[in-house]
């Protein structure tokens, strides 16, 4: 900020270095979670870099870099990535390809396809910029580190776990040996780390390092809203629905207070604190929240990926409700997004939809609704026995399938699928669970 105030003291309002002052004072800001200032600052940049070194100058290659990397509200997904094609294109044609600002704005390219739900075109650009970032600086750097962190990111979101760890834990230990423990760069990959890991249900593992992460960025930037919410999920995924609510709370004023009153990351908090309360037992809030975050997403950020977990949440409650025939619709319709997202079904959240779906079905109990729901039952076993065969999801899904087996008179259906759940229920919820001793009472009921 001194330094532009010289600049613009000293030199002709349109001189170029005031346009690298204003760029560098947006590195800053966004760095520090300002995003608002540093668009701002970098828009101001341009038209000045611009004037000074001409369209196809690094100096506007970064400046526009930097812009589309600011750029964090859904709808604007498109133009960072418009921006940041045309950083890319200015940086190869000027620097070459294999160089490291070339290679760090395919980067960055890549995390803009993935935010404007371009998956496929957003993994061939991290997994190009990683090979160039290798080739050019060693196997243990920075810029591979986060390219790899973001890479994994991905693969988890599209359900590839197994291929996402080993990654993101390469690139955490290069963060940490560089930046020491306490870096943000450590933080951002320590809370993907914990998502991850609460996938895998290594539930203490991911909520310290969610803990970690929150240690490190602090009360005061929307990052902590992720941990808290994060660390919410996890609660609610040990049955400590009371702690969870809190931690969502927690998350929705966080969001709420750094990013605004209608920013998406806060209505999708409010949804989960939605689903807890549903878990709780308190139907009337439960309702409100899931019903007003739906919708502000909706408005926020129109049917992408973010849409999906709360149409899921909103199915389960009106299924609670006596409200089958809206969950049907509300599920279908989940599926459907999850699906043309990503192109394909093969994801543990497309046979969660599909095992909701299939309870709503059966509560519903309209003509044909029974096959459907084996239908679903089956797709959903399907996926799981593809994509993570152990998951206590599937343990779920083989109890809800052998009792509409054993429903039907399909005794020998019924003890099959029951007599996988139970082992795989001991493993992950524990003998003692409400849910174990279920499935064996409906197992012993099968003859099993």
């Amino acid at each position: 900020q001194r330094a532009l105030a010289l600049r613009r003291a000293s030199l002709p309002p349109a001189d170029g270095r005031i346009g690298l002052s204003l760029e560098a004072l947006g590195e800053v800001q966004r760095s520090r979670g300002a995003m608002d200032e540093a668009r701002k600052s970098f828009e101001a940049a341009i038209p000045l870099l611009i004037g000074a070194y001409g369209t196809d100058s690094t100096e506007v290659a970064v400046a526009r870099r930097e812009l589309g990397g600011s750029l964090h509200i859904p709808q604007e997904s498109r133009l960072a990535v418009e921006l940041l094609r045309q950083a890319h294109a200015t940086f190869v044609h000027r620097l070459g390809e294999a160089h490291v600002d070339s290679a760090v704005t395919l980067h960055m390219l890549g995390g803009a396809l993935e935010e404007n739900q371009q998956y496929r075109e957003a993994e061939a650009a991290y997994r190009r910029a990683a090979v160039l970032l290798e080739r050019s600086l060693g196997s243990r750097n920075l810029h591979l580190a986060t390219t790899q962190d973001a890479l994994a990111g991905l693969l988890d979101r599209m359900g590839r776990t197994a291929e996402a760890r080993p990654l993101l834990e390469r690139a955490l230990a290069t963060e940490r040996a560089v930046l020491g423990p306490h870096a943000e760069r450590v933080a951002e990959s320590l809370f993907s780390y914990g998502i991850l890991l609460g996938r895998e249900e290594e539930h203490a593992a991911a909520d310290k390092a969610f803990s970690e992460a929150l240690a490190i960025f602090g009360p005061d930037r929307f990052d902590a809203g992720h941990c808290l919410r994060y660390l919410g999920l996890s609660a609610a995924r040990q049955e400590r629905y009371q702690d969870a609510a809190a931690l969502l709370a927690r998350a929705a004023e966080t969001y709420r207070r750094t990013l605004g009153e209608d920013d998406v990351q806060r209505w999708r908090a409010v949804a989960d604190l939605g689903w807890v309360h549903l878990r709780l037992g308190r139907m009337s809030e439960a309702r409100r929240e899931l019903g007003t975050a739906v919708a502000g997403i909706e408005r926020a950020a129109g049917a992408n990926f973010e849409l999906v977990q709360p149409l899921e949440e909103l199915g389960e409650l009106q299924t609670s409700a006596g409200e089958a025939g809206a969950a049907v619709a509300t599920l279908q319709r989940a599926r459907a997004l999850d699906q043309k997202l990503f192109g394909n079904v093969e994801r543990p959240s497309v046979a969660r939809t599909d095992l909701l779906l299939a309870r709503a079905l059966l509560a519903r109990n309209a003509e044909g609704d029974a096959p459907a729901a084996r239908r679903a039952l089956d797709e959903g076993l399907g996926v799981l026995a593809r994509v993570h065969p152990q998951d206590v999801l599937r343990a779920e899904t083989l109890v809800e399938s052998g009792r509409l087996a054993l429903a039907g008179g399909d005794r020998g259906r019924a003890r099959a699928d029951l007599a996988a759940a139970v082992p795989l229920l001991q493993a992950r919820r524990g003998a003692a669970h409400a849910e174990t001793r279920a499935a064996q009472q409906l197992l012993a009921a099968a003859g099993g």
